[in-house]
């Protein structure tokens, strides 16, 4: 079974991190900064850019986000692979995508801003948990 839901969310919170580390970054606190440009770019980074490929044009949409906003000190040690997956996004077959790329993103918004993660990660749920309280609104008679 596919979790493109899981994959979506992955590019969502390195999108996060990267804007959080970059806001406690802005304002000299160190300690709030989470993860370092240099732990990002070695331990997320080359997992983010494998979502270039996905199947799901949403995640790669996700993905494109982050990538097209992503700071230099971010890309460090992926440099080669940060520029084919702009590459591939930038001609990606979904439309969506290649506005985010090249930075029109009134396009790619649409009607709202679907990926701001106050927005999308509450969405997520298991299959099991949506299954599991459909079943006790049904059981309570609600």
């Amino acid at each position: 079974r596919s979790c493109w839901a899981g994959r979506q969310t992955y590019a969502v919170l390195c999108g996060e991190i990267v804007k959080m580390a970059e806001e406690a970054g802005a304002s000299g606190d160190k300690e709030a900064s989470g993860y370092s440009a240099s732990n990002f770019s070695t331990e997320l980074l080359p997992h983010l850019l494998d979502l270039t490929w996905d199947k799901v044009p949403n995640v790669r949409l996700a993905c494109a986000r982050v990538v097209a906003a992503l700071p230099e000190s971010y890309r460090a040690s992926c440099v080669d692979l940060v520029d084919t997956a702009t590459a591939q996004l930038r001609e990606d077959k979904d439309p969506d995508v290649r506005a985010v790329m090249r930075g029109d993103t009134e396009e790619a918004a649409g009607e709202e801003e679907a990926t701001a993660a106050d927005t999308i990660i509450p969405t997520f749920t298991s299959l099991d948990n949506v299954i599991s309280e459909a079943t006790e609104i049904l059981e309570s008679g609600q």
